[in-house]
């Protein structure tokens, strides 16, 4: 799998109702597509070579390895979080049972974008190569894993190469850190909703939706978790506050950028010189 360069909703005409249960079963089907990537039994690799953010990165994150180009343009997280939105594509569910709860929601609920090598030390990749050789480092990890003997998964499981073996779905696999309800994962959640709350005054849903996806998440298995991060996408998607977030953060930036709204009739004029006159403290300056 590579990812040369990005997660989209969803509305249509009918009742309210009927527009929530179309956004819930079209989120959890792409969810559940990815599930079914990361339990086909074939080892998958993500090679990045430019910007896997968002959805991107949600996609690698289902692949049984990441390598990523040392390309300065790299960019690895995601940033739904800073528009008023939550990763819907599992990266509640996967980030923090890949590199445990403390680690990732600092990045989650601040949407944090890492450079490759950051990215590394944090554990979200495996490798980070010259852009040369990201496709043969893909390609030399997947001879490496292929050639080791296979494994039973669970008494009457089928055998399976391990390195198509999510860590999650591992015999005995223990959240990074502790869950939720252990001694270091509570801590992680106590003083984290306080310092949220403290952050936000309870005005982003966004962010009080993310600590619940987490929370609830990592006592359940992952598609159950899938199940739970769904219904809270969908749920953020309805509210009016994340839907003017996402048009006055994205959409309104997006179209600035483009010039969308400037008047055709007028020509480009690019200024060269500007000063500042007054007699106040900036224009005395």
């Amino acid at each position: 799998l590579s990812m040369m360069g990005s997660q989209a909703g969803g509305s249509g005409e009918g009742s309210k109702e009927d527009r929530v249960k179309a956004m819930y079963e079209g989120n959890l089907k792409f969810n559940m597509l990815l599930r079914s990537l990361e339990t086909c039994g074939k080892p998958v690799a993500a090679a990045i070579n430019g910007t896997a953010l968002g959805g991107g990165l949600e996609v690698t994150l289902a692949c049984h390895y990441r390598v990523a180009s040392d390309n300065p343009k790299t960019q690895i997280g995601l940033p739904e979080a800073k528009v008023g939105l939550l990763p819907g594509g599992g990266g509640t569910q996967r980030l923090p049972r890949l590199i445990g709860a403390q680690a990732a929601l600092p990045l989650i609920l601040q949407g944090t974008s890492l450079s490759p090598e950051k990215a590394l030390k944090a554990g979200i990749l495996h490798k980070v190569v010259p852009a040369a050789e990201l496709v043969s480092a893909a390609k030399a990890w997947l001879k490496e894993g292929l050639a080791q003997d296979k494994i039973k998964l669970g008494k009457k499981g089928p055998e399976v190469y391990p390195i198509a073996v999510q860590p999650w779905d591992m015999p005995g696999y223990k959240v990074p850190g502790g869950d939720p309800n252990g001694k270091g994962g509570s801590q992680v959640f106590t003083i984290g909703n306080a310092t949220l709350h403290k952050q936000t005054h309870g005005n982003f849903p966004a962010q009080r939706y993310i600590m619940s996806c987490v929370y609830e998440g990592l006592q359940v298995p992952m598609e159950a978790g899938i199940r739970i991060e769904t219904r809270y996408f969908t749920k953020l998607l309805m509210d009016p506050r994340s839907k003017a977030m996402i048009r006055s953060l994205f959409l309104s930036m997006q179209e600035l950028a483009k010039g969308a709204r400037r008047p055709s009739d007028v020509a480009p004029f690019q200024v060269k010189k500007l000063g500042i006159l007054g007699a106040g403290m900036m224009g005395a300056g």
